[in-house]
């Protein structure tokens, strides 16, 4: 089966979507149509480790090559910034002058340990992998049962 030009194909890793979508930007910014499809795991909040299942930026297989060349241009100018020195301008109010000098955003609470953010959610979670592994296990035994019965 021939290679087609249009197929979307993975062209960068990210250890999130911030980054992919920030990826996927600068190529649409360079002109390149570039996608993330993360909607499931960022609705559903199926966040697994970034080694196993890494957010993805797609484009096209004839614009693969171009897009690689911009990724890497675009990691390589953005190596020595100074954050610390760039200046983003003074804050329009008292929220945005609070938000400023606070060194993590406030809806993460303390960023030196990782709580479940809703016990309710995390438990549901939990309840569902149960109850698809009980299902599985259940299937299996019942297909041993039967290969037995008829050998």
């Amino acid at each position: 089966m021939p290679k087609l030009p249009d197929t979307l194909i993975p062209v960068a890793d990210a250890p999130g979507h911030t980054a992919a979508h920030a990826m996927a930007a600068a190529l649409r910014d360079a002109g390149l149509e570039a996608f993330v499809f993360d909607t499931a795991r960022t609705t559903l909040q199926w966040d697994g480790p970034a080694v196993i299942a890494p957010y993805q930026v797609h484009v096209r297989r004839a614009d693969a090559e171009h897009a690689a060349e911009i990724l890497r241009d675009n990691r390589e100018a953005s190596v020595d910034i100074d954050w610390d020195e760039v200046d983003v301008g003074a804050p329009e109010d008292a929220t945005a002058a609070r938000l400023a000098t606070q060194h993590t955003a406030p809806w993460l609470g303390d960023t030196r340990r990782r709580p479940v953010r809703d016990p309710l959610f995390a438990a549901t979670k939990l309840g569902i992998v149960g109850w698809i592994l009980g299902i599985t296990l259940v299937g299996v035994v019942t297909a041993i049962v039967v290969v037995l019965k008829i050998f």
